[in-house]
């Protein structure tokens, strides 16, 4: 059922009854944008969907219908959605509308049963790990008729957007001298000395307060959360409207969320308890959606680890003694303080002492037990969330010094609550989701770490306070051992194959370069000269034959580096004694990550990028595996018209984590991870190239152990790509067969 568009004189009407809270605009261009949005709006198609009424902007794909077909029977019996789908395939878009539809068709029935009162509808979180992914997610939004009342005049979809102090804060103040106070730590200051003010109620001098924050006042952002033509904010358009409002971006999004529809934020919103108490995220009965989901098992795991030195705990404590001397210190606040105190004392006594050697999990269980047990540990839990309560209100604690306070024992509070939920005071059970150690680090220091082996020690909390969990990723491969790692079942995982025809990507791994040389690309082998040269003639000779923009990642960022110097250094005699960076500038305009050094001029080059690409010679962009490219950012068309990926991505051998997991399991399960790990962040960087039908793009993995070890990676990748660089057609004899199959690929769609 196709929605119509508003005409001139619905649209003139509708003009003259807006309150233009923020900018100005004049009719002619607040018609003209009304009706592109009609436009946009008008192939609405009403779907039924397991029963239930979906409203989606045009006809949706074989993969979204499969996409909403599972998320509302899943949502339908409170069960949890696994759904691995390549990137451009619409899963965002499927996402929203399936979720809003189920919402929207629950409330309708619940509301029709005689005498049932009001209830509430659940809330979605919708989680992003990227800034960039909640315009993504806020573009996809606007595109439903559930988000435009223009549209559905019954529709009034509140939208919440959290983030942080340093994303939100507009104080001019606080920003220009954020390199003497962070921004976190002056806004607590500010808003400590407007409680105290309050307190004294003029008695004495008052101390100095942010302009911004105005409790008392009618809430703009509580009651304003568009702009003027009726767009959903986003992160944009809400710091330019405080700056025009003089209010409080930061808190202004927080006194939305009681009152929200859907509300998108970071998964660490989520998935740290802390943070979901403080804000004020409930999730019981609520709709959760990880999109980009690949990196929760990781991000789990991390929530649930600490790592502090003798030097870091040192200061904590000094920090917690000078605190109590505060005269803002009450009697309470400073005991709980001196409850801390104490309790990091006897940590800090036992790393420090030249008896105490280092150890590892089951003999730093049986030292806890001397003075780190569960009565301690909840008696530090309970001080140490009144301090970070009474500090809003009386700044004697550094904010970081109480959230490190509060990271180490949440961790420890977990490590125990997991216990309790086994057998007692079993061990075993500890061992089996945590890894404990100290180590000596350097000739005077030592460092404890705990170490989160189980997701599910951290994500569990979530399942089990939530209706339904939602993930999504195009990078979940193999779904068996994702679902195992968090700990949650799933309802019947599935995986998607490409809806993009075949003929629209190309897929191949290359082991050896244009002069045939092996491209081993582990880390020992990367200081040989004559290997760098050679992915260097590799990277030219795909810069040549791929028109508009190619991405190349590199495993890190040193390795980024040094090829990049040998690159600008080196004469090469088979490119008559130049170097290869010349001749890769001659043939694209050259932007790297390893320059994005702050939002500001990551924004920069990435404009210049997208800019170049279209146009000319094109563009090449030198990236970072698992960095802010590789994931999250998203690429158009003739942005990304060839992926190269250099090497494999293993985390450091040496890494706390690594080493935690080589130390506490099987080899057998140990090398499914790691490799696993590795894959998982070589399949994401891929899926920045082909995003819709029309669009086409060729994937380059570039590393000899990607063919040597295929059995040890199988069924890591997405089916999709692990079927095509298997297929005959993508098996080459060398370099230059690659070469001229590419050339035909690029010519058959580059028309």
């Amino acid at each position: 059922m196709a929605q119509q568009v508003p005409d001139v004189d619905e649209l003139e009407m509708e003009y003259q009854h807006l309150d233009f809270m923020e900018e100005m605009i004049d009719l002619g261009e607040f018609i003209e944008n009304r009706r592109d949005e009609g436009e946009e709006l008008q192939a609405q198609q009403l779907l039924v969907i397991q029963g239930i009424p979906v409203s989606f902007p045009g006809q949706p794909n074989p993969n979204q219908w499969i996409m909403m077909e599972n998320i509302i029977l899943s949502l339908s019996e409170g069960k949890n959605v696994l759904i691995e789908s390549p990137t451009g395939s619409g899963k965002t878009l499927a996402f929203l509308c399936a979720t809003l539809a189920w919402v929207h068709h629950q409330h309708q029935n619940q509301q029709r049963v005689p005498g049932g009162g009001e209830t509430k509808k659940p809330v979605i979180y919708y989680t992003v790990k990227t800034h960039a992914q909640v315009s993504t997610v806020l573009k996809e939004l606007r595109k439903t008729s559930y988000a435009s009342p223009h549209i559905n005049p019954l529709s009034n979809l509140k939208v919440a957007i959290l983030g942080s102090r340093r994303q939100l804060c507009t104080n001019q103040d606080v920003i220009r001298n954020e390199h003497e106070e962070s921004r976190d730590d002056a806004c607590k200051r500010l808003h400590a000395n407007f409680e105290i003010n309050r307190q004294q109620q003029g008695q004495q001098l008052p101390l100095p307060t942010c302009p911004l924050y105005k409790p008392e006042e009618d809430d703009y952002f509580k009651n304003n959360r568009r702009c003027a033509n009726g767009a959903i904010r986003d992160i944009e358009d809400i710091t330019n409207s405080a700056l025009v409002n003089q209010s409080c971006a930061y808190f202004g999004s927080r006194r939305q969320l009681a009152s929200s529809d859907i509300v998108i934020c970071p998964y660490n919103y989520i998935i740290s308890s802390h943070i979901r108490n403080s804000v004020g995220i409930h999730l019981t009965n609520n709709i959760v959606i990880f999109d980009e989901g690949h990196n929760l098992q990781s991000v789990s795991c991390e929530e649930g680890s600490v790592s502090i030195t003798l030097r870091n705990l040192r200061q904590i404590i000094d920090n917690c003694n000078n605190a109590t001397r505060n005269p803002q210190a009450g009697g309470l606040l400073a005991n709980k303080i001196r409850i801390l105190s104490a309790a990091l004392l006897n940590v800090w006594e036992w790393m420090v002492d030249p008896q105490t050697l280092p150890q590892t999990n089951a003999d730093v269980l049986d030292a806890f037990r001397d003075f780190l047990d569960r009565d301690t540990v909840r008696n530090m839990e309970n001080a140490v969330d009144y301090v970070i309560n009474a500090i809003e209100n009386e700044p004697t604690l550094g904010s970081g010094t109480a959230q490190e306070i509060r990271k180490f024992v949440s961790v420890l509070k977990l490590l125990y609550t997991r216990n309790a939920e086994g057998d007692g005071d079993n061990d075993d059970m500890i061992l089996q989701n945590y890894f404990l150690q100290l180590e000596n680090e350097g000739a005077v220091s030592r460092r404890l770490n705990i170490i989160c082996l189980n997701a599910s020690t951290v994500f569990g909390q979530i399942s089990r306070q939530a209706r339904s969990v939602l993930v999504t990723s195009a990078t979940l491969s193999p779904l068996d051992s994702f679902q195992k790692d968090l700990g949650i079942p799933f309802e019947a995982p599935i995986s998607l194959d490409q809806g993009i025809p075949a003929s629209r990507y190309w897929i191949t791994k290359v082991g050896s370069g244009p002069n045939g040389l092996e491209l081993n690309l582990k880390s020992t082998s990367r200081e040989v000269l004559a290997l760098q040269k050679e992915v260097g003639q590799l990277v030219l000779k795909v810069c040549q034959t791929v028109p508009n923009g190619v991405l190349v990642f590199f495993p890190s960022n040193p390795f980024l580096q040094k090829m990049k110097r040998g690159w600008e250094q080196d004469p090469v005699e088979e490119l008559g004694g130049r170097t290869i960076m010349s001749s890769i500038n001659d043939a694209k305009h050259v932007v790297s990550e390893a320059d994005m050094t702050d939002a500001v001029n990551t924004r920069e080059l990435l404009r210049q990028y997208r800019e170049q690409s279209r146009i000319g010679r094109g563009a090449v962009i030198f990236g970072i595996l698992r960095g802010k490219l590789s994931e999250g950012v998203d690429f158009q068309d003739q942005e990304a018209r060839a992926v190269i990926s250099l090497g494999i991505p293993f985390a450091p051998p040496n890494a706390p984590t690594v080493f935690a997991r080589k130390s506490s399991t099987s080899q057998l399960e140990y090398w499914r991870w790691y490799n696993t790990n590795a894959i998982r962040a070589l399949s994401q960087c891929l899926g920045r190239s082909v995003r819709h039908q029309e669009d086409w793009g060729a994937m380059i993995m570039v590393d000899q152990r990607l063919i040597e070890r295929a059995e040890d990676f199988r069924g890591m990748m997405p089916q999709w790509i692990e079927a095509e660089t298997e297929a005959p057609r993508n098996q080459y004899n060398n370099f230059n067969d690659m070469i001229r199959s590419l050339q035909r690929f690029v010519a058959e769609n580059n028309r």
